[in-house]
């Protein structure tokens, strides 16, 4: 399916969108044409390059278009980075126990063992009192600790 552009334009190869031939991309086109340089210079045209774009806008990685950090694709592109970086983030940190005893007077002064229980996933620690007690998940999945009878 050929595309018909007016006489002052031309089809963009890469695209398929008529430019004009006094364009920048149209003179380039052009003389790539006339030269028919097989290799790419720093210059030449490339829909997936890495354009500088204004401050208050990001790169599209699907498109290598221009969208604005405040839009819906823009917020999309950056919430998938900030979740990319975290996960590494967490690949890389060595894994320490977060159960770890606390020495405020809230876990000090109840019966139950002064850890908190959502650090303490499924296990069993002696509490304040010197009884077992063991962190259950609730239908929520909140954890707490459960005397152990």
């Amino acid at each position: 399916m050929s595309k018909n552009c007016k006489s002052d334009k031309i089809i963009n190869p890469i695209t398929g969108r008529c430019v004009k031939r006094t364009g920048k991309i149209g003179k380039q086109i052009l003389s790539e044409s006339k030269n028919n340089v097989e290799s790419e210079s720093k210059n030449s045209y490339d829909k997936k390059s890495k354009s500088k774009c204004k401050s208050d806008q990001i790169i599209n990685p699907r498109t290598g278009r221009c969208v604005k950090r405040t839009g819906k694709i823009g917020k999309q592109i950056l919430s998938e980075s900030k979740k990319n970086v975290e996960s590494e983030s967490k690949t890389y940190k060595k894994s320490k126990s977060e159960c770890v005893r606390q020495h405020r007077s809230k876990y000090i002064k109840r019966k139950s063992p002064p850890f908190p229980a959502n650090k303490c996933k499924n296990q069993y620690r002696a509490g304040n009192d010197g009884l077992l007690w063991f962190s259950k998940a609730n239908i929520k999945g909140v954890h707490r600790w459960v005397l152990i009878k």
